[in-house]
Order: C-alpha cells, then sequence, then structure tokens
C-alpha cells in the first residue's frame, strides 16, 4: 500500500467548477474530492488521466526530500450554473 498523501496543488472541479485541492502519495497517484458535488477521482502518475486531474502538479520528491512552498492559484471567473441541452 502507498503511504502518506500530500497537497501537490489546487484545480477547479470537473463538474462544479470549485476549487479543490490535488493530492499526491508516494507511488504517485493522483487523487481529487470534492465536497460541493461528491466527486471523487483518482489516477496513476504517466497516465493521460493523471495529467488532466493535476497538470501543473509536479513529480513526488524523493523520501527525506523537502516540498516546496505552493503559491496561490490565480482566481478563476465564477461558472455559469446549469447546462445546455446542445451540451448533452
Amino acid at each position: 500500500m502507498s503511504g502518506e498523501r500530500r497537497k501537490v496543488g489546487r484545480v477547479a472541479c470537473p463538474l462544479c467548477s470549485t476549487q479543490i485541492a490535488v493530492y499526491a502519495n508516494e507511488a504517485g497517484t493522483v487523487s481529487i474530492r470534492c465536497h460541493e458535488c461528491e466527486l471523487s477521482a483518482f489516477a496513476k502518475r504517466g497516465t493521460e488521466a493523471a495529467r488532466k486531474l493535476a497538470p501543473a502538479a509536479p513529480a513526488p520528491p524523493a523520501k527525506g526530500a523537502k516540498q516546496p512552498a505552493l503559491s496561490a492559484p490565480a482566481p478563476s471567473p465564477p461558472a455559469a450554473k446549469g447546462f445546455a441541452l446542445s451540451q448533452l
């Protein structure tokens, strides 16, 4: 089993656009969880899904390496509520 998770950044939720934390473990598995819409997802390192979940997430550091400080994400414009039938 993989070890401890660490926060590697923030992204917009793919469903509701709420800013959510991105976590990675020692094996490089990336995971997200949105508390607004209950979306939960994970992806193994090196996969297309991992690149979509955390496009700016750095590679996991070696054991014993210090984690760099995270910078604040750029504010995103408010998302439009609802959907159009043409999007289905």
